[in-house]
């Protein structure tokens, strides 16, 4: 069920917020009205589209994709998965006062069981420019995987398109 959320003035100053492209800090604030009152939704880009950027015929399923990895890769999302079912943790939710929380329909993240919630130590900060420019580099997790390192964000091909189409990397 959508919420009425509020957006405080502290929001635009978050330096994780700042390190992510336009369109994908529209879709931050627009994925809060879709989550549960624990910040936690389904990891569906092609509803997410639906829900978030209806009439943009512009933005595909691909993009939004590409969007929730940035805000992945800056902290302000973790993905996770639950017998098979993959979400979405919005982490940057500390701002927002739920006064009748209501129960999550979402179970919650289980980070020992899924190697797709990163430890916070490898959550990265940085601008998607860094890697429209192609310079993002990686390191080792404590499990011997190569992730970004801090630093670097992921961005799709569709979403490094979008941006340069628009202008946003100006």
């Amino acid at each position: 069920m959508a919420r009425i959320r509020t957006i405080k003035p502290e929001f635009w100053a978050n330096e994780k917020v700042m390190a992510c492209s336009r369109p994908s800090r529209l879709l931050f604030i627009g994925l809060w009205n879709f989550a549960d009152d624990t910040g936690r939704l389904r990891d569906s880009s092609k509803s997410i589209k639906a829900q978030i950027f209806p009439g943009d015929d512009d933005v595909n399923s691909e993009i939004v994709r590409g969007m929730l990895d940035e805000l992945s890769g800056n902290g302000l999302l973790t993905k996770y998965e639950v017998s098979g079912e993959a979400y979405l943790q919005i982490t940057g939710w500390n701002h927002q006062r739920i006064d009748k929380p209501q129960a999550s329909k979402c179970p919650p993240p289980n980070s020992t069981n899924d190697p797709r919630v990163s430890p916070p130590d490898l959550i990265l900060s940085n601008t998607i420019q860094s890697n429209l420019n192609g310079d993002a580099a990686l390191a080792r997790s404590p499990s011997g995987e190569h992730r970004a390192a801090r630093g670097s964000t992921s961005a799709s091909p569709a979403l490094r398109s979008l941006v340069a189409a628009k202008g946003w990397n100006k």
